[in-house]
């Protein structure tokens, strides 16, 4: 017999017989995982298993590489608190469907996991500066997107934005605390991205290829006092979902959640409504 007791982050969970569900969840130390929770669509435990749910988990099986069998209890429940929230629990959901999706079995991802439960708590507590200029229940999104930039990290495909891949070029310094950006150095900013191989290039190294590349975002690589726009949260959508797509390897080969989609497509309603005049 083998079993293990952790913490755990559950993604999803489906239907396994009348009662039963099998329930994917991820944890620390073991990473991606599975088991068999008897009850699990009873009234009183279907709570417990809703994806975004942190849980005690004990999970056990003859074998190590057979569907075990887990107990739970429920220590803490995002999708209750963003239950009015539809930007938050689609951005909940988005998360949960893409850990269940691209995570590999047997591969853990102790930072991801740590990251992932700082990001979820601190999108519970709406702890998020004012300077975000779309609106208050929005101001998750830059941290959001630089989660999916986390993500992309962790399954193998960092990128690497301290230098431009074509004129080798570092990008101009961030102004340090106190002091203005000075606009007049040599050093240029980083505006494009490959979508071949996901180097960061500059406008002048972008050349005549700019149509083909993918707007870059400042805010994924620099830590400055101005707010993305909309726009630039689309381009970091984008960018990300691409590389997601391309080089992220899924469980069922899978496009990408269609909470996710949900999320971009309300964005871009808002963005949409907000230049009406």
């Amino acid at each position: 017999m083998v079993s293990w007791s952790g913490q755990a982050l559950i993604l999803s969970c489906r239907p396994f017989g009348e009662q039963d569900g099998i329930v994917h969840f991820l944890t620390a130390d073991q990473g991606w995982g599975a088991g068999l929770f008897r009850n699990a669509m009873r009234s009183h435990k279907k709570s417990s298993v809703e994806p975004g749910s942190l849980v005690n988990l004990h999970w056990r099986a003859r074998l190590s590489e057979h569907l075990g069998q887990i107990d739970l209890d429920l220590d803490r429940s995002y999708a209750a608190q963003f239950l009015q929230d539809p930007w938050r629990l689609e951005a909940l959901s988005s998360v949960c469907a893409l850990l269940d999706q691209r995570v590999m079995e047997g591969d853990p991802h102790p930072d991801l996991y740590h990251q992932t439960l700082a990001f979820l708590a601190t999108m519970a507590d709406q702890t998020f500066s004012d300077r975000v200029g779309l609106s208050q229940n929005m101001a998750f999104l830059p941290a959001y997107c630089l989660w999916e930039k986390t993500l992309l990290a962790e399954l193998g495909f960092g990128f690497d934005f301290t230098v431009c891949a074509v004129t080798g070029q570092s990008p101009r310094p961030e102004p340090s605390e106190g002091h203005s950006e000075d606009h007049s150095e040599a050093q240029p900013l980083l505006t494009f991205v490959s979508p071949r191989t996901g180097g960061a290039v500059t406008d002048a190294g972008a050349g005549p290829w700019r149509d083909r590349l993918l707007p870059l975002p400042r805010f994924l690589y620099r830590q400055e006092e101005s707010c993305p726009s909309g726009e630039d949260l689309l381009a970091a959508l984008r960018l990300t979902g691409h590389f997601l797509q391309k080089y992220a390897q899924s469980h069922d080969q899978a496009p990408l959640p269609a909470a996710r989609e949900r999320l971009r497509q309300r964005l871009l309603h808002f963005i949409g409504q907000s230049s009406s005049p």
